[in-house]
């Protein structure tokens, strides 16, 4: 069996129009569609993606207004991350999130890609990472053995983008879908059997 790659993710948000302004002003994503919750249909359903909503390129939203703060947790998704093709694109998104109040933290190097991580307005976890073999490459079986100093990554310290950046060019354009999404799992060996299983 073989993993093609990853499909979609449907996140919640309080507030419809301000995930809009969000993820199209800020992230620059393009709003694909609009439509509604078809088991709820009293609440929105936000799809945002490449021009035709290609898989791996599709972020959806439900909006509940209602719901209590989400909290991070096993058996839950710890973030999203979004693509760019060079370490300058990320270096620039850090310095125009930051100038926009957002706390960002990293560059941090994972061997194969480097990622920078900030929260959307509802605390949604989102990274950008530098294009690499994310889901498409793993390090050995026996890796989950090892001590955990011998697979931590290594924070990148980068000189920071020396100017404000007011436009998203096409080093920072996260038109490229998906690069990897991050669950929390108290048990790897029980998890990795689960997913192959679901996958058949």
């Amino acid at each position: 069996m073989t993993i093609q790659g990853l499909h979609h993710i449907t996140l919640v948000c309080a507030n419809a129009q301000r995930t809009v302004d969000f993820y199209t002003g800020v992230l620059g994503l393009r709003l694909v569609k609009q439509t509604v919750n078809f088991d709820a249909p009293e609440s929105y359903h936000l799809y945002f993606g490449d021009s035709t909503g290609s898989p791996g390129s599709a972020i959806t939203f439900f909006e509940w207004p209602d719901a209590s703060p989400g909290s991070a947790g096993i058996g839950g998704t710890n973030y999203v991350a979004l693509q760019v093709t060079t370490t300058t694109g990320l270096i620039k998104w850090k310095r125009r999130l930051s100038d926009g109040g957002l706390t960002v933290r990293g560059p941090v190097d994972y061997r194969y890609f480097s990622s920078i991580f900030f929260a959307d307005p509802d605390g949604c976890q989102i990274a950008i990472s530098t294009i690499g073999p994310g889901w498409s490459a793993d390090d050995a079986s026996t890796a989950i053995t090892e001590p955990l100093s011998a697979l931590a990554a290594i924070p990148a310290q980068p000189d920071p983008w020396p100017e404000p950046v007011t436009e998203i060019d096409a080093d920072m354009a996260l038109n490229r879908g998906m690069h990897h999404i991050s669950v929390m799992s108290s048990n790897l060996h029980h998890s990795n059997v689960f997913s192959v299983t679901c996958w058949k």
